[in-house]
């Protein structure tokens, strides 16, 4: 973008800004701020204009001259490009749509953020104009920021019923559609571009990016801090949800990682994603809420799907590609339950079950046929390590959305009617129907590269990995089984000996107790006062990790800042 054009672009800025607080003079005359309103939002979106037609770089970035020129000649790489830019940019600016009305509409803290926020967007816009990915990046990550304070104050009634809801599902469908013509492309995307060439990008970039992306894979204390803040679930999930960010931060992550070379980038990916999968399918387990709970299990299958990433080759692709599925499959099941929509109890409960199992990725769903290719990946490339963690978050997904059955919002209502439950048990049959009559039409693009490549090996190549997958799972089924069983025992004998406790109680009451009661266990080969002491000291230790659990819990930043720290640490200790 040249300089005339940025300034145009920063005049055009200060006009729509001027504009709108022009508009908020005009509130007691109803007719002549609604034009106002339109007249800023249409200079607005012309501030916007050079985002498209006047980037930097090679002619093919414009979406003009890329129409103009026949733009299906072009390779699969520029046309990922474009892909982004069809994606984030309405994000975004529908976005901007909700934040001028809240502008014009709002009252108090709203009309002090609004303009600041729309300004901090179109700036967004007019950096990624000029090819400056990180700071643009930066900028963006501002911008969520302060998006968290406007959600902190009373919001108004928004202008149409539902309009929240609407955008927060297309949005859902488009970044997990986003984020499958990231796997498909992998680092084909990966080119020059700007000021980054290939090799640039340092230490301290790709740590900045690794905070971000934990930040974006992290969510879960934000939401529902937010949203209890904001008093609904519906414009705050449609700023913490639906906004371009998410869509914007694997596509920055892609584009700038793996040009550091090596074998780094990948290591990179499969401890961030592991880390996020675990941690997030234990923050989930805390969440009081339905929405919380799919927010956090959403977050924590992101993590599977980096791991996947992470993997590469055409096990890690198509694993990826399939995990990718089968988040979007599931969330068309949950979203009917947690919404209601004329449907019964019983017939949301059983679509939760039936979202349940396919995010556990029981068998026979999509996400098991994902998570046996990620598993046999894993094993084929010595990584097993990463084999637990990845097995793990089954068990602590299933958990977590087991909590949520019991926490969906309306269920006290009376029953719909019988009309309404068969025409919503056959909507989601046929919906299910059809995607798996889809499924074998889906298997060439979406399987046919990890496919072709497995049949493409010797049976000398493929068979010790399925040999060692095959030898360690019955093992770990029987190790599980067997410990199960004995946990179960002690668990009677426990609650035999000591006072009754709730089945189900909060981490930070629950750790004080933990310590006690184990230490139990070796009361015949310990005197009584060295029993007491140790029960004293572990219960001490409980307390004052609760204590830190809850400060955690409470500034949110810190929690953050700690979790980067430990990533951090694992990064330095698995990558020497």
């Amino acid at each position: 973008m040249s300089q005339a054009a940025f300034g145009a672009t920063l005049v055009l800025l200060g006009g729509g800004i001027g504009l709108l607080l022009l508009g908020r003079a005009f509130r007691p005359f109803p007719w002549q701020g609604r034009v106002l309103a339109w007249v800023a939002l249409g200079w607005l979106l012309g501030a916007g204009l050079p985002f498209l037609f006047l980037r930097s770089g090679p002619p093919e970035f414009s979406l003009g001259q890329w129409v103009l020129a026949g733009g299906w000649g072009i390779s699969i790489a520029w046309r990922f490009d474009l892909l982004s830019q069809v994606l984030a940019l309405p994000a975004g600016l529908s976005t901007l749509l909700l934040l001028l009305w809240l502008a014009v509409g709002g009252s108090g803290e709203e009309r002090r953020y609004a303009p600041w926020l729309l300004l901090l967007l179109a700036l967004w816009m007019a950096l990624l104009g000029c090819a400056d990915l990180l700071l643009a990046y930066g900028v963006w990550e501002v911008w969520v920021l302060a998006a968290y304070g406007l959600l902190t104050s009373p919001r108004p009634r928004l202008p149409v019923p539902g309009m929240a809801e609407w955008f927060l599902g297309t949005q859902h469908v488009a970044g997990y559609l986003f984020l499958a013509a990231l796997l498909v492309l992998g680092p084909a995307g990966t080119l020059e571009y700007g000021r980054l060439g290939i090799g640039e990008v340092g230490v301290t970039a790709l740590l900045l990016l690794l905070g971000a992306a934990w930040i974006r894979t992290a969510q879960v204390p934000f939401q529902n801090w937010a949203s209890a803040a904001a008093g609904a679930a519906g414009a705050a999930g449609l700023m913490l949800v639906g906004n371009g960010g998410l869509l914007a931060g694997p596509y920055l992550w892609l584009r700038l990682l793996p040009r550091a070379g090596g074998s780094f980038p990948g290591e990179v990916l499969l401890i961030a994603g592991s880390v996020s999968l675990v941690l997030n399918a234990a923050l989930t387990l805390r969440q009081s809420g339905a929405g919380p709970i799919l927010a956090g299990d959403s977050a924590s299958r992101l993590g599977l799907i980096w791991v996947a990433l992470g993997l590469g080759g055409p096990w890690g692709l198509g694993a990826g590609i399939v995990l990718a599925l089968d988040l979007l499959l599931s969330k068309a099941v949950f979203y009917p339950a947690l919404a209601g929509g004329g449907l019964g109890k019983e017939a949301r409960q059983g679509l939760w079950a039936l979202g349940m199992w396919q995010a556990a990725g029981l068998p026979p769903s999509v996400g098991f046929l994902g998570r046996w290719l990620l598993v046999l990946g894993l094993v084929e490339a010595g990584r097993w390590a990463y084999l637990p963690i990845v097995l793990l978050a089954t068990p602590l997904t299933l958990a977590g959305l087991w909590r949520g059955r019991t926490l969906l919002p309306g269920m006290e209502e009376p029953e719909a009617s019988p009309a309404a439950v068969r025409w919503g048990t056959l909507g989601v049959a046929a919906l299910l129907t059809l995607g798996g009559a889809a499924l074998p039409w889906l298997w060439r693009p979406l399987l046919e590269r990890a496919t072709m490549a497995a049949l493409g090996r010797t049976a000398v190549e493929v068979r010790p990995a399925l040999e060692a997958l095959l030898s360690w799972l019955p093992a770990w089924g029987i190790g599980l089984g067997v410990f199960g069983a004995l946990g179960i025992g002690w668990n009677r004998a426990l609650r035999k000996r000591s006072r009754a406790r709730p089945a189900a109680m909060p981490l930070a009451d629950t750790l004080p107790v933990l310590p006690d009661e184990a230490a139990w266990l070796a009361w015949p080969a310990q005197p009584s006062p060295v029993y007491r002491f140790l029960g004293q000291l572990a219960g001490q230790a409980g307390k004052a990790f609760g204590r830190l659990v809850a400060f955690l819990e409470r500034h949110t930043t810190y929690f953050l800042l700690v979790m980067l720290l430990i990533v951090l640490a694992v990064v330095i200790v698995l990558t020497r």
